[in-house]
């Protein structure tokens, strides 16, 4: 009976791998994820390429064909003299075919020291944005002559660089067999995502130590009799299948998408996401089957590449996102009183104002009746767009003489002042950018700040948030205090910096039993409580408190895992935890303290096709 259910289960891996073989011709059924029966665990499907693999079907007719992503080498002794060109097959064209992508270092000793081959890698890759995966070590070099002791040294080198550079979190590749005989089954990379190799009959693979699953998982094809899948054929032996261990919104998540936009409008509440064609939805906060795709409304309006922003004025909802096809920043503006009437207006913001396109997702930041939009452009420049009669665009990065922004920017308000953060260069230092007086301004305030021994903060990733902290008084004013800035540091700590002095503090540290954080940080002030909230490499939700003169830790019993990163918004002094789960559903979990929550009915995360009410 064993041998039996084993037997089905390898046979249906087959044919959802690969698909019925009719009349000698293979089935063109499209197989988007992978199904194994004694799990009912779906995998994503994948390839990985270098400069050798050509010929090979478009990257369109691979996501058309149920491909969600791709690993394409970028350096090992030199710089894959495919990575940047052929736009149209390789690393510029697996974006705009909507596919997420990878790129990895193949790691040699005798390539030259760690420092240059981490810079190698760093030089061709240039930037990660919203879409793309960690940077990879490839980890399988059968040069004898180095012990684990060089391994663990270099990986821990070569690691910390990529990801100080490029500001996400580094994927490992190995195998059981390689990690063994060069790292010695040392478990202390646990934390780093996996990409195993191993080719098996079975239907999981062997797992190197440390590790107690797989987040990508490689099948070598060129000296297999596996038959390659459509829309290739066999000519293309050699080109890797690879699974992702995991839903489409898991995978989104580790490409830093997924995250949901939210705003308030009087007694409105709006929710906006961009489900996994690209549609930007639109959501009623209080019921979510209450949804409209904004771009059946808007006809006009092209497929998002990441996540949307919200902002509004009066009774106008701005809805601000990245275009797929060409980078744009795009604004939808909605009337919420007259929207049953009257359509959304489109604006091509990047094509009005002239400005560069876009390498991540926009942010709104409303001051006052002024509506404002800040990104990160292609030319790794910071820019803001705002409305005062007409369009305007500020280059804040050429203005400021600030060095080139690597990160997507955040926004605060003082007074009438804007400030834009932004991790910067290539050492992750994150630099506050702002106009006073008729004077640009800047500010590093990663070297500029001390933490308690007086050393200043370490390298950001991902994006930072803001919170601002108040206090009542005895005339019960409400007092606004210093900003303060979070972000996770290398290795996962979240850290948060005052940005009156510019104290730093390792809030993960400070906090007993706090894990590494695996995206990017939210934040909130409530009833004299700072709070901040991330998701582990697990997808658990944590905490970080400070009730009164100590922080503390915990992980918060919520209904479901993340797929994403959490945001929080704050309703008539309630907060709510916002987030997509691994099945694409939208949950909203409130707060009823003493660090309890309660889920609000979830609704699915759902696609343009999915809609059967509008909420305009």
């Amino acid at each position: 009976m064993i041998k039996k259910t084993f037997f089905v289960i390898i046979i249906f891996i087959f044919f959802m791998l690969y698909g019925l073989v009719l009349d000698g011709e293979q089935s063109h059924s499209i197989l988007q994820t992978i199904t194994i029966q004694n799990t009912g665990q779906a995998w994503m499907k994948g390839i990985d390429i270098y400069e050798k693999n050509v010929g090979f079907p478009s990257w369109q007719d691979m996501y058309n064909a149920g491909f969600r992503f791709v690993f394409h080498k970028a350096s090992q002794y030199r710089v894959d003299n495919a990575f940047n060109s052929s736009p149209e097959y390789r690393w510029s064209g697996m974006r705009d075919a909507g596919l997420i992508r990878g790129a990895y270092h193949f790691y040699k000793h005798n390539a030259g020291t760690v420092q240059e081959q981490a810079q190698r890698y760093i030089d061709v890759v240039q930037r990660l944005v919203p879409g793309d995966l960690g940077p990879v070590m490839d980890v399988e070099d059968e040069t004898p002559g180095q012990n684990a002791t060089y391994w663990i040294s270099t990986m821990h080198t070569f690691l910390d660089a990529v990801e100080t550079a490029l500001g996400r979190t580094p994927i490992i590749y190995t195998s059981e067999r390689y990690w063994k005989e060069y790292v010695g089954n040392n478990n202390e990379f646990s934390e780093y995502p996996l990409w195993v190799v191993h080719n098996t009959t079975e239907n999981q693979p062997a797992l190197p130590a440390g590790w107690n699953d797989w987040t990508f998982w490689q099948w070598h094809t060129e000296n297999s009799k596996t038959p390659m899948p459509y829309p290739f054929k066999q000519k293309d032996k050699g080109i890797d299948l690879n699974w992702f261990n995991g839903t489409i919104w898991q995978l989104r998540g580790y490409a830093d998408l997924g995250k949901i936009a939210h705003y308030n409008l009087g007694i409105n509440h709006y929710l906006a996401y961009a489900d996994i064609d690209g549609h930007i939805l639109l959501s009623s906060f209080i019921d979510l089957e209450r949804t409209s795709d904004l771009h059946h409304h808007t006809p006009n309006a092209p497929l998002s590449a990441g996540d949307p922003a919200m902002g509004s004025i009066n009774n106008l909802l701005f809805i601000a996102y990245r275009a797929m096809h060409n980078s744009h920043i795009y604004l939808i503006i909605l009337n919420t009183l007259t929207r049953a009437n009257i359509p959304p207006a489109l604006i091509d913001l990047t094509e009005t104002t002239g400005g560069d396109s876009a390498a991540s997702d926009p942010i709104v930041q409303i001051n006052h009746s002024q509506t404002n939009i800040m990104y990160w452009g292609n030319n790794n420049h910071n820019y803001r767009i705002w409305l005062e009669g007409t369009w305007h665009i500020a280059d804040l990065t050429g203005e400021s003489g600030s060095p080139d922004s690597a990160g997507n920017p955040v926004s605060y308000i003082t007074g009438d002042i804007i400030h834009t953060i932004s991790r910067t260069g290539r050492d992750g230092h994150l630099r506050d950018i702002w106009f006073e007086n008729n004077t640009w301004h800047t500010q590093n305030i990663l070297t500029d700040s001390r933490n308690q021994n007086g050393n200043s903060a370490p390298p950001a990733t991902y994006t930072p948030a803001i919170y601002q902290p108040y206090h009542i008084s005895t005339t019960y004013q409400r007092i606004t205090e210093p900003i303060r800035i979070v972000y996770r540091a290398v290795r996962g700590q979240i850290w948060e910096i005052e940005r009156d002095t510019l104290a730093a503090t390792n809030l993960s540290d400070a906090s007993s039993g706090a894990p590494a954080a695996a995206g990017s940080p939210d934040a909130y002030f409530l009833n004299g409580i700072p709070h901040i909230i991330y998701r582990d490499s697990e997808g658990r939700i944590h905490e970080l408190y400070k009730p009164a003169s100590t922080w503390r830790h915990r992980e918060l019993n919520l209904s479901a895992l993340a797929a994403s990163d959490p945001r929080v918004c704050i309703i008539e002094n309630t907060p709510y935890i916002l987030f997509i789960e691994p099945g694409g559903q939208i949950i909203r979990e409130s707060g009823i303290g003493n660090g309890k929550w309660a889920v609000i009915s979830g609704g699915q995360a759902l696609t343009s096709s999915q809609l059967t009410a509008n909420i305009i």
